[in-house]
């Protein structure tokens, strides 16, 4: 789930790449955002208004290293500079941004990876809201590299195994309770019947250290169904559902003694209306990283609807409610709702433009909550 107008990052197919030297296709795209946001504190009172300018420049390539063999890499990096409050002027590193080698061995791939990226958006977490008159520096550098292997002994069957290290630090004074470290363990086979059906069982174990003694140490495993559907040309179907069981001990400062135990679950269905229409709805029950608790209890819900109005405009719109609740008894708990609303503006074969528009609002149970508005443009060229 997204919280727009940041852009997401995606992979992109070997068609955007605009650059050949041998066997190495390349690509160098740029961009400047330009962002007007009425609460960069997320504060109830006391908020904070401010205009941002952020360069990047995004560099990747594909390297076919043999015929068994393909490296490649991508990452978007650039900086962000709050004219008003400089404080909290930050490095930017594209979501996704990653190192990938991947080893094909008759039925067997191996995928070696790499992702990292700065989280610099404080709405990705919608428990953290901040005080009033005080900048809030949420800056998060996110690293998870580890693989990944896949193997087909047959045309309809297939087996995978894997392991990831992630590394999750602040980049700033505050929030460096959050900071950690895990190891997740998984384990997964599949069966396609048909080309446009497949269902599978997945499961994983991780295990989570917190460095700073304030969150208590702890982890959690999962196992359960998920099934990928092709209804028609148009209609396409993803679920998921597992059962979760997480384990926490008493090495931090946090009283909460509190686990979980039951059922979380995604499920997105994707329809193509027409030639130039697209609506995605989402919705999914999950449990993730407690701030102030164990653990992050989450339902959430999105809709998105992209549409080509002409050959060179679209519209994009998307809207978005979830409610929360930490673990730990007297913990925070509310609600927060999102509406984007933006266009894509294709200038000419090699410049584009956007404009988005970002409303905000998360209602915290314990009387922390704010509003945000957040209007944005983005150029963007390729080379």
């Amino acid at each position: 789930m997204q919280t727009m107008p940041y852009p997401v990052y995606s992979y992109p197919e070997p068609a955007n790449y605009n650059l050949k030297w041998g066997k190495l296709i390349a690509r160098i795209e740029g961009n400047v955002q330009f962002e007007f946001n009425d609460n960069i504190n997320l504060a109830k009172e006391g908020r904070i208004a401010d205009i941002s300018i952020a360069p990047m420049v995004t560099v990747g390539f594909i390297l076919p290293t043999s015929r068994e063999n393909v490296l490649t890499f991508d990452v978007g990096f650039g900086y962000r500079w709050y004219l008003n409050t400089p404080s909290v002027s930050s490095l930017n590193l594209a979501p996704r941004s990653r190192l990938d080698y991947r080893i094909f061995m008759d039925d067997v791939q191996i995928n070696l990876h790499d992702n990292f990226t700065i989280h610099s958006d404080p709405l990705t977490q919608v428990y953290v809201k901040g005080q009033a008159a005080q900048p809030l520096k949420f800056r998060r550098f996110i690293n998870t590299v580890g693989a990944i292997g896949e193997w087909r002994p047959w045309r309809q069957w297939g087996f995978l195994a894997g392991y990831d290290y992630t590394l999750d630090r602040s980049l700033s004074s505050e929030f460096l309770d959050l900071d950690y470290d895990s190891h997740t363990f998984m384990l997964g086979a599949y069966y396609m019947p048909s080309s446009r059906f497949t269902v599978g069982l997945n499961g994983s174990v991780s295990l989570i250290y917190f460095r700073n003694g304030v969150q208590n140490d702890g982890g959690n495993w999962n196992v359960g169904p998920f099934a990928t559907w092709q209804v028609t040309q148009f209609i396409s179907l993803d679920a998921s559902l597992s059962y979760t069981e997480t384990f926490f001990g008493d090495s931090g400062l946090l009283p909460d003694r509190s686990n979980y135990q039951g059922l979380s679950f995604q499920l997105s269905a994707r329809h193509r209306m027409n030639s130039t229409t697209t609506q995605t709805l989402r919705v999914g029950h999950s449990i993730g990283t407690g701030y102030g608790g164990n653990y992050t209890e989450n339902w959430g819900i999105q809709y998105s609807l992209i549409t080509r109005l002409t050959r060179g405009v679209s519209l994009n719109s998307m809207l978005s409610y979830d409610h929360y609740r930490v673990s730990q008894k007297g913990g925070d708990y509310g609600d927060r709702y999102l509406v984007y609303l933006g266009t894509g503006l294709q200038l000419d074969r090699k410049w584009d433009m956007g404009l988005g528009y970002t409303f905000s609002w998360n209602e915290s149970g314990l009387g922390y909550g704010y509003y945000q508005n957040r209007v944005v443009i983005d150029l963007h060229r390729k080379f």
